[in-house]
């Protein structure tokens, strides 16, 4: 059986629903399994910083080096305040060398760990 939900609130849709038809101005914007519109084309680390100063400056760092861009760096849902988080385009195995660039430019990081895209970041950034 189908049975057909519309909802703004993404993580719910995410977490109960198997496929997904995303809608833009009234129109299929994409259609098919959660599984392969999240799927992980380009691995996303979060990083989390001391102060949203430090976020912010790690964010400038990070966009010169093309690590990171404005699409990569929405506010998480929820977040009101200035975030201390960030995140960067690195593979699992450069996150230690990341870690030690942002360390000796004066930008030590709290932790990194590996982020999970959302349907959430789907619907406001597109495919990846």
């Amino acid at each position: 059986a189908t049975v057909v939900v519309s909802s703004h609130l993404l993580h719910e849709i995410e977490e109960h629903c198997h496929r997904v038809c995303v809608l833009e101005r009234g129109r299929a914007a994409a259609f098919g399994r959660v599984a392969d519109l999240l799927a992980d084309r380009r691995p996303l680390i979060e990083i989390s910083f001391d102060s949203p100063e430090t976020a912010e400056k790690a964010r400038a760092w990070l966009c010169e080096r093309g690590l990171a861009s404005i699409e990569d760096l929405a506010p998480s849902v929820g977040e009101f305040e200035p975030s201390r988080r960030v995140h960067a385009r690195v593979e699992r195995q450069d996150a230690p060398t990341l870690n030690r660039a942002l360390t000796e430019a004066g930008m030590a990081p709290i932790y990194l760990a590996p982020r999970r895209r959302t349907l959430r970041d789907y619907f406001l950034n597109g495919p990846r």
